[in-house]
Parts: C-alpha cells; sequence; structure tokens
C-alpha cells in the first residue's frame, strides 16, 4: 500500500464519541468568529451610525438578530420580515 493510499483511508479513531468533537470544533469556531465579528463591528459602528442615522443600540440589535441576511426568516415563513427590505439590508 503506498504512502498516499494509507493517508487518503486514515480515520481518526477518538477515545470517546466522535459526535463530541464535532460539537467541540463547532463551538470553537462560532467563538473564533464571534469575537472577530464584534471587533469589527467596533471598527465600522461608528461609519454606520452616521450613514444610516440609527443609534448604538439599535446598530446592536440589528447585528444580534441578522438584518444584514434574513434567509432563516425565509425558510421559516416564506415572505420577508416586515423590518428587512428584499436584498438583505435593515430599513
Amino acid at each position: 500500500m503506498t504512502t498516499l493510499t494509507a493517508a487518503l483511508h486514515w480515520r481518526p479513531h477518538p477515545p470517546f464519541f466522535y459526535g463530541w468533537l464535532v460539537l467541540g470544533t463547532g463551538a470553537l469556531g462560532a467563538f473564533v468568529a464571534t469575537s472577530i465579528a464584534g471587533v469589527v463591528l467596533g471598527g465600522i459602528q461608528d461609519l454606520i451610525v452616521e450613514e444610516t442615522g440609527w443609534n448604538r443600540s439599535t446598530i446592536g440589535l440589528a447585528a444580534a438578530v441578522g438584518c444584514g441576511d434574513p434567509a432563516w426568516w425565509r425558510h421559516l415563513s416564506g415572505a420577508w420580515p416586515i423590518a428587512t427590505a428584499p436584498g438583505g439590508s435593515c430599513r
């Protein structure tokens, strides 16, 4: 068996349920993504305030409910939410 074939057929054998490894990796990824998003939002928040006229709490609420991408709402209801215009921008 060649080294390439052995590498392609390798499978991890953790001493615990493999789903916990997947869950932990996903949670770590979500934690990192959230902390990066917070830094980026904090850096551009003043620009958003100037552009939209919203206050900081409104911007935080819009970011928390995901006004940037309302795909979750379309999936659940089949319609656009009232606060979100087509294309994913909160107006």
